[in-house]
């Protein structure tokens, strides 16, 4: 897979009239808490965590966690509001609800550390739920969860009552076809994201 129009990320001169350094830059919908502040000395792969956790967030759901109608009142939204968990809108089970919603913890301790932290999570919940390969046929076992492949978990990890292995997990109509949608979505966004590197952070 090859990763393109990431806009900004892709202009490398920029008019001094309109941008000046230490500006923050990219779309407002993806942005980290970290980055609505200002904080450029933040960002770090905890922020691209946060914009992986949002997109992951509108595919399940339909629509972004965090929507107004003027830039400045979304980065306000993203800093101080909470979205509606996704179990308590009947979009995923107990332990995928709690995935995304570490992922875009406001606090970026509380976040999976890096985005193979956040795929290896992502990757317990699907074999839980019988999913073994992802839409490119490569085995999610042994991708992720192989030994070797094992990533760092944010401190606190997740509570006891959201272990994944071996859980019970959600199962809507038709729920192989769809949980394998999800999880081989969710799986190869992931593998783009690896694939750029934890250099690139979305600002």
């Amino acid at each position: 897979p090859k990763v393109v129009d990431f806009g900004i990320a892709k202009v490398t001169a920029f008019d001094r009239r309109s941008t000046s350094d230490g500006t923050i830059l990219g779309s407002p919908d993806y942005m980290a808490p970290e980055q609505a502040k200002g904080e450029v000395e933040a960002i770090d792969a905890r922020s691209d965590v946060w914009a992986l956790g949002v997109m992951l967030y509108e595919m399940l759901s339909g629509a972004a966690p965090f929507a107004a109608d003027h830039p400045l009142a979304q980065l306000r939204l993203i800093i101080d509001h909470h979205p509606k968990r996704l179990v308590e809108l009947s979009l995923a089970d107990e332990k995928l609800s709690n995935i995304v919603a570490m992922a875009m913890e406001k606090d970026q301790d509380d976040r999976p550390a890096d985005a193979r932290a956040f795929g290896r999570l992502l990757a317990e919940w699907a074999v839980a739920a019988g999913v073994e390969t992802d839409v490119l046929g490569t085995s999610i076992a042994r991708q992720w969860l192989a030994p070797g492949s094992r990533a760092s978990i944010p401190r606190g990890t997740l509570p006891s009552d959201t272990t994944i292995s071996g859980a019970h997990v959600w199962s809507p109509r038709r729920a192989r076809d769809s949980r394998r949608l999800i999880a081989g979505l969710a799986l190869a966004s992931m593998g783009v994201g690896l694939l750029v590197g934890a250099g690139l952070y979305l600002t």
